[in-house]
């Protein structure tokens, strides 16, 4: 019976021996990607497109909305447009404004940048409910673009500015090299002197 009983182990063994199976876990540490880009631009490095306002009117009555215009038209809840511009947390916008945002992008889609100016509601109350008017407006702005004689000025003005580089580096060595040698100089002079003395003595 034992025997039956370490046969039948052997052959388990053997048997999962025979299933296992090798695989390699890689760990990269670094990321692949920054996890903040930041670009150092200024305000100097736009130009100003112009301004927008968009609104959205609506009338609110306990829980139920009814929107009446986005931009002046007729809201149509089959066929709309919702336009997201990640804007700070502090411009509270509504869903019907995000709406509005279309605006924006159709006045002037090369747009680059857009900071909020202003935010405002206006409120009319009436019984059981109230008229709302939602108005943002915001600034636009797009990078410049630079001619092609603007970018081969600047390109000018870097080689010229590597190349006064270059020539104070160079004359900074030479004159190093020139105290170098003029301490070897004296070096060599004071070890002559050196070996003048001990030569004076060695006679007397």
């Amino acid at each position: 019976m034992k025997k039956v009983v370490y046969l039948a182990l052997v052959a388990v063994m053997a048997l999962a021996t025979s299933c296992v199976s090798q695989h390699n876990v890689n760990r990269a540490y670094t990321p692949a990607k920054p996890d903040i880009v930041r670009m150092n631009v200024t305000m100097a490095d736009y130009d100003y497109l112009g301004d927008v306002t968009m609104e959205v009117t609506y009338k609110r009555y306990g829980l139920i909305t009814k929107v009446l215009t986005i931009n002046g038209d007729a809201y149509d809840p089959r066929n709309y447009t919702v336009t997201n511009i990640d804007f700070t947390n502090r411009i509270a916008m509504s869903k019907w404004m995000r709406q509005a945002c279309y605006k924006v992008v159709e006045t002037y889609p090369n747009a680059d940048y857009i900071m909020p100016v202003s935010a405002r509601n206006e409120y009319e109350h009436m019984f059981g409910g109230r008229n709302v008017k939602e108005i943002l407006t915001v600034k636009v702005f797009a990078l410049k673009k630079k001619s092609v004689t603007e970018k081969a000025a600047e390109m000018e003005a870097f080689k010229a500015q590597m190349e006064a580089k270059h020539n104070n580096v160079a004359a900074e060595n030479a004159q190093l090299k020139a105290q170098l040698q003029k301490v070897q100089e004296e070096l060599d002079l004071q070890k002559r002197i050196n070996e003048a003395n001990k030569n004076a003595k060695r006679t007397r």
